[in-house]
């Protein structure tokens, strides 16, 4: 993306803003002046920078999620009646059949339950990892 290019121009600027600064210290109004629209300028950017950046966060996003989904449509549909693994009737004597739900032959795991189940623990410990250890946020200087 073009944000390389609005990244040093920022950086550029905010330079910039910082030299005008220590200079109004020693001069007149003529540089408060050009401090002024040096800082609008760098906030004018920054904010652009800002906004291409969340534009490419929220493409990324639905990019990744679009990728997860169809891949588990093309899974369920071509893998719709192959069991992933037998199960032994002593194990889930009661709930077998829901298991093979609803292509598999009885006394097996269907991929749908797979996905299903396999989507749900996954979730769950994302969410237990994330609680437990939170990612820091960092603090604007």
């Amino acid at each position: 993306i073009s944000s390389n290019k609005l990244a040093s121009q920022v950086n550029h600027s905010k330079i910039y803003v910082q030299q005008l600064r220590t200079e109004i210290k020693t001069i007149s109004s003529v540089v408060n002046r050009k401090l002024d629209a040096a800082t609008k300028e760098y906030e004018e950017k920054s904010s652009q920078l800002g906004i291409q950046k969340t534009h490419f966060k929220i493409r990324a996003n639905i990019f990744l999620i679009a990728v997860v989904y169809i891949t588990r449509a093309i899974i369920l549909f071509n893998y719709y009646r192959t069991p992933v693994f037998h199960i032994p009737d002593a194990w889930f004597s009661p709930f077998t059949s829901l298991l093979s739900y609803p292509g598999a032959p009885k006394g097996t795991l269907s991929i749908a339950m797979w996905v299903f189940v396999s989507g749900k623990v996954s979730s769950l410990l994302i969410n237990s990892f994330e609680k437990t250890f939170p990612i820091p946020v960092k603090q604007k200087a």
